[in-house]
């Protein structure tokens, strides 16, 4: 590949284990997927001629975790380098790197579909199965302080359904006006207890706007000047001391109780 001109080449074994790494750390990157197979006897061979290999002494080959490379299902391209000239086999590659990268995206879909099937952690909140620190509840709503992504003011709030409602589009009138009335004064509770130069509030719906949890959720996150937004996260994250969110949650329970009383 290096002969026609490209200048990144990346040797790597994508395992099962490794797999959410990758994807991960090349968000928003064509990557391409390219098979290079050839029969363990003629592989082991090539290894025992090899002259820089300990003396001509092959490498274990014949693990499990060479079949686990196959894992993803089919490349963007394929070879079998114990029939395919070496020039064929650049060829093939360059080929396909003029057509869209399909398999590194079905990977992504998995992880996707994965991650969405399992158990709901909002849900687990609700039913108090989670720990979490909520600071106020409805009928039908309740807001909590999550252990992640917290800024320098640890005040990010989360403002939920109870019930399970996936998304947005499955909220109906009575309980979107809950939701964004728990969501409004908890904005002023943050406002109250913290004094930030302003809040951020949003919701992300379906996987293509990055919807971590399937379970509909308003943001509350106060901001200060000279802050980038959104924040640079750097995974695995690490959780807020659980002391820590405990005072913040104390303040806005007392913000929101003032609030509702007049003070």
């Amino acid at each position: 590949m290096i002969q026609v001109g490209h200048r990144v080449i990346s040797e790597a074994v994508i395992l099962p284990a490794t797999r959410d790494l990758y994807l991960d750390s090349l968000p928003g990157v064509r990557v391409f997927l390219f098979g290079v197979r050839c029969p363990l006897p003629i592989a082991q061979e090539r290894e025992r001629q090899r002259a820089d290999r300990h003396k001509g002494v092959p490498i274990e080959l014949d693990v499990p975790e060479f079949d686990l490379v196959h894992s993803h299902g089919p490349y963007d391209a394929e070879v079998d380098s114990s029939v395919t000239p070496l020039e064929d086999a650049v060829a093939i590659f360059s080929a396909a790197l003029s057509s869209t990268p399909a398999a590194f995206g079905r990977m992504r879909a998995e992880q996707t579909a994965a991650e969405f099937a399992r158990a709901c952690i909002f849900c687990e909140v609700v039913e108090q199965t989670r720990p979490a620190h909520v600071i106020y509840e409805t009928p039908a709503t309740v807001a909590f302080l999550d252990q992640l992504r917290q800024p320098h003011d640890p005040a990010h709030v989360l403002v939920i359904p109870k019930a399970h409602v996936e998304n947005i589009y499955a909220v109906d009138d009575a309980l979107g006006a809950e939701l964004f009335a728990a969501h409004a004064l908890v904005a002023r509770a943050v406002k109250r207890a913290f004094g930030p130069e302003g809040i951020t509030t949003w919701s992300s719906n379906e996987p293509g706007a990055n919807q971590e949890v399937p379970h509909f959720h308003l943001h509350v996150y106060p901001r200060r000047f000279g802050v980038p937004y959104p924040p640079v996260i750097t995974k695995p994250e690490t959780p807020v001391a659980d002391d820590v969110l405990a005072q913040s949650a104390d303040r806005l329970r007392r913000a929101i109780t003032d609030l509702r009383s007049g003070t």
